[in-house]
């Protein structure tokens, strides 16, 4: 049997809605426990000692079985002071305009890289040839106001205090913009 060779070119014409050589295979965020029964390696230990090992084995399930990209993603909402409402259940952080206003919104970017960086280089140095990552940053902004508020408390923000609601999401929006477009420099070769 002839040995894949991983090409990207593939996923992106499928995204352009292009006939690609051939048809790509794609899943969003395979779960490593079934990667190591595929594999019957087990790696994700790694991920707290040994990142490039870790994406190594990472890198290579996504070869071995046929994908021309790797899906990974490091999620904003977890480098958001007091998040957790919406993944983590914890109570939302902000419910008035004077929480929003004496929000540390000007960490979340910083914070952000201090988490992703490693895991990105070395997403980088264990990419296969051939392929590039989908995913990068994770969370949408109704997903990273969720995390801050809690679902019940948006709609009570929604209903009670519209200049809240909105400034929420335009606030939101901003980040994640800032917060890609340097992802963007700094990773968009990969």
């Amino acid at each position: 049997m002839k040995k894949f060779v991983p090409d990207y070119r593939n996923i992106v014409d499928a995204a352009k809605n292009v006939k690609p050589k051939r048809l790509p295979l794609y899943e969003h965020n395979i779960s490593v426990d079934i990667m190591e029964k595929i594999l019957n390696k087990k790696f994700l230990h790694f991920f707290d000692t040994d990142l490039d090992e870790f994406f190594r084995h990472y890198c290579e399930f996504c070869e071995i079985m046929g994908y021309d990209v790797v899906t990974f993603e490091v999620c904003a909402g977890e480098s958001m002071p007091y998040s957790g409402a919406l993944g983590g259940h914890k109570e939302g952080h902000i419910k008035t305009m004077q929480d929003f206003k004496q929000y540390p919104w000007d960490e979340v970017c910083d914070r952000y890289f201090e988490r992703a960086k490693p895991l990105f280089e070395a997403l980088r140095r264990q990419m296969p040839e051939g392929m590039k990552g989908i995913g990068g940053v994770g969370n949408g902004v109704f997903e990273c106001v969720q995390d801050l508020t809690g679902y019940m408390q948006l709609c009570y923000i929604g209903y009670d205090d519209r200049e809240l609601y909105e400034s929420l999401f335009y606030k939101i929006g901003d980040i994640l913009s800032q917060i890609w477009e340097k992802f963007l420099k700094e990773y968009g070769d990969i």
